[in-house]
Formats: structure tokens, C-alpha cells, sequence
């Protein structure tokens, strides 16, 4: 809710969308007896093609990919901030790095003006 542009994708969404029309076939054929098991199937199929199975063992596990990125915003937010990331709360973390990433932004647009 409060940094849905950092966990909302459009991917995302979109399963979201597949989930809710599979779950009122389903509560439709309880109610009224339908025969939706086909549009069912076809939905399944689309979710379960949509997402590949992500790798967690070996070195480019997911795991350590997450805990390295942490680690590289760890370090952004304290060389931007003098803070210590590790010692903040979820909401005060992802606030810090939404403002560092707009700070960025600024900072390009004002690089890009000058060279002009």
C-alpha cells in the first residue's frame, strides 16, 4: 500500500485478474451447478505458464541474489545518508530509498539540461 510501484507489477496484476474470474467460475459452478471446468482449465493453465520456477540452491540462488541486493541498498542508503539501514524500520527503509531513487532521477534531468 505504501510502495505499490516497488511491489506491483503489471504481471502481477494481471494473475490477480486470472485468480479472481478462476474463483467466480469456480463459486458459480457451486451455485448454480455450471460446467465451467474448461474455462477453469484454460485459466490454470495461462497462471501456471505465466511465472518460471525461480532457482534456490547454488549461487544464483534467489536467496542470496535478495540478500545481496539488500546488502548493495544497505550501503546506497548509507553512503547517501550516513544512516544505518540495518537499524531501520521496513517503512523507514523503503522511504529512504524511494527518496535516494528520486534524488537520482532530479540529479540526471538537471546533468541532462546542462549538457544541452
Amino acid at each position: 500500500m505504501y510502495f505499490p510501484e516497488d511491489f506491483v507489477n503489471p504481471k502481477e496484476k494481471d494473475a490477480y485478474d486470472k485468480l479472481k474470474q478462476r474463483t467466480l467460475l469456480v463459486l458459480d459452478s457451486v451455485i448454480t451447478g455450471a460446467d465451467n471446468k474448461k474455462q477453469i482449465e484454460t485459466i490454470d493453465a495461462l497462471m501456471f505458464g505465466m511465472h518460471t520456477p525461480k532457482q534456490y540452491a547454488g549461487s544464483g540462488s534467489v536467496e542470496i541474489k535478495y540478500d545481496k541486493q539488500f546488502e548493495n541498498t544497505c550501503f546506497l542508503i548509507a553512503q547517501k545518508t550516513s544512516m544505518d539501514a540495518k537499524k531501520m524500520t521496513v517503512l523507514q527503509f523503503y522511504n529512504t530509498v524511494n527518496n535516494i531513487k528520486q534524488q537520482i532521477e532530479a540529479e540526471n534531468k538537471s546533468v541532462k539540461r546542462h549538457k544541452r
